[in-house]
């Protein structure tokens, strides 16, 4: 195991956004071949990026990431547009006239992931593999990215790991959603913003974590239209690109997940074109699975080897 420290700022994203973005590095000597296996150096880190889910914050997954660290993986995240201490940070410059839960385009996030694998770096990890993850719509951006001509710009990429990804709803979008959708590019119906009506029992089973969730300063309900139209086209669009979907993918859901369906990542994982894909299953547990404390040891050392693994493989 190896120890790490954690760096945190804003960075000049996409149209010179400031976007918070926080670092869990690991420090000392990482053995690369046994622990990150990247490469043939014995000093080396492994690269990770990660993709919030909604009304989330990249904050929330210190626990996840502090492990991530230890084992030779530096991490990268943010918290997004209308989202964390990206939107508390707009608040201060009315000019902006940010809203929580709207951004312009996932477009736009996609450039800001692009400048996010460039923070803080140094010469030692511009030739890693990287990877990567995506919680609930985080996921979906992730995926969504994947498949952009914007991720060109991504070099050494070697996998995605999709959990609770929200590929798929399970209710149908009604009419009048969809009409108004249609509207959402004009800015004034895309800023639109509602309560997301989320099911909170559904985020985990153990009620001390949903508690959290509820206590969380920086956690909201807001969803803009704009918002749900990227969420369904790019859900669509994957849908359809699925057997030209050639990454590495680990997907992890649960059956009895309320606010994401399961079906979703377990259709992509069948008829996605990738030679290299893994999906795991669980029962009878919530949305969050990083917060679902009978598996969540489990769960992390799952993510953790099969990055590694990856690693090794893409170095040979």
């Amino acid at each position: 195991m190896s120890s790490f420290e954690t760096k945190e700022g804003f960075f000049n994203g996409h149209q010179n956004c400031q976007i918070y973005y926080k670092i869990w590095k690991p420090t000392g000597q990482i053995i690369a071949r046994v622990v990150a296996g990247t490469n043939s150096l014995l000093l080396t880190l492994l690269k990770f990026h990660i993709v919030h889910g909604l009304g989330d914050h990249i904050s929330r997954y210190d626990h996840v990431f502090s492990e991530f660290a230890e084992n030779g993986i530096i991490v990268r995240g943010l918290d997004w547009r209308g989202h964390g201490k990206t939107y508390e940070n707009h608040k201060k410059d009315k000019a902006l006239k940010p809203l929580k839960g709207f951004h312009d385009s996932f477009e736009h996030i996609y450039e800001d992931l692009v400048i996010l694998n460039t923070v803080e770096i140094n010469e030692s990890e511009k030739n890693l593999p990287t990877f990567l993850f995506g919680h609930s719509l985080g996921a979906l951006i992730a995926l969504g990215f994947s498949i952009s001509k914007t991720f060109t710009k991504v070099e050494n990429f070697a996998g995605i790991v999709s959990q609770a990804s929200a590929l798929k709803s399970h209710t149908p979008i009604p009419m009048w959603v969809k009409i108004a959708l249609s509207l959402a590019t004009v800015n004034a119906f895309g800023r639109y913003t509602d309560g997301n009506r989320l099911e909170l029992n559904g985020v985990s089973t153990s009620k001390e974590e949903i508690q959290k969730y509820l206590d969380d300063p920086l956690v909201h309900e807001k969803i803009s239209l704009r918002l749900v139209k990227d969420l369904t086209d790019t859900a669509d669009k994957l849908r359809k690109f699925s057997p030209n979907f050639k990454h590495p993918i680990f997907l992890v859901h649960s059956k009895s997940d309320i606010l994401t369906h399961y079906e979703g990542s377990k259709e992509f994982y069948e008829t996605c074109g990738s030679t290299d894909k893994k999906y795991k299953e669980y029962e009878k547990l919530g949305h969050e699975l990083h917060n679902e404390p009978s598996i969540q040891k489990e769960l992390i050392t799952n993510y953790i080897e099969w990055v590694l693994a990856h690693s090794v493989q893409k170095e040979l």
